[in-house]
């Protein structure tokens, strides 16, 4: 699979990866993963959501090899401006499948979706604690009674260190406060 290093990057919306194409995805297929270059299985994924332990399982490995899934890795890059290891991309392509999968989901019931993001661990780039659904706010007033309401309740209420976002009109926005050091630039 030749790449073209020249090749304007795209960001993925739910982690923050740019990759150069939209060439490899992955799918969940039940309990599994796939590694999909266009309509095509490349290979299975073990995931692990622990980027040392996720696995490539070539399907044909002349056709499409781990050296292909490092040649594209080394193409991308992560939200904190790294260049992923081919067990981390795979880690963040399961995620923006999984993320687009449940706003998908709550879209189809007219639902917000929220997601609570961890920056508790050190040495560790902010990530995923859960997600959750709510009525979308249709004022300022709602949105910011939802903001309250989150941190008010006993099971929504952020851990310093932890903040929650929303998607909302193709982004997400951040509904109460991220912790200091976060980069208010990165995890949309």
């Amino acid at each position: 699979m030749p790449i073209d290093a020249d090749v304007t990057t795209i960001r993925m919306p739910h982690t923050g990866l740019w990759v150069p194409d939209r060439s490899l995805t992955v799918t969940r297929h039940g309990r599994s993963w796939v590694l999909n270059s266009g309509r095509t299985v490349v290979g299975w994924v073990e995931n692990w959501r622990c980027a040392a332990d996720t696995t490539l399982y070539p399907r044909h490995r002349p056709t499409f090899s781990e050296q292909h899934l490092a040649d594209y890795a080394a193409l991308c890059r992560t939200a904190e401006d790294a260049t992923p290891t081919p067990a981390r991309l795979l880690d963040l392509l399961s995620d923006e499948a999984e993320m687009r999968k449940i706003i998908t989901s709550n879209s189809a019931q007219d639902r917000l979706t929220l997601r609570l993001m961890d920056a508790t661990v050190v040495d560790c780039p902010p990530f995923l604690n859960g997600t959750w659904s709510s009525a979308i706010p249709d004022t300022d007033a709602r949105w910011g009674e939802l903001s309250r309401r989150l941190t008010a309740s006993q099971q929504g209420h952020p851990d310093p260190g932890q903040w929650w976002q929303a998607y909302y009109a193709g982004q997400w926005l951040d509904i109460t406060a991220r912790p200091d050091g976060v980069n208010p630039e990165r995890y949309y």
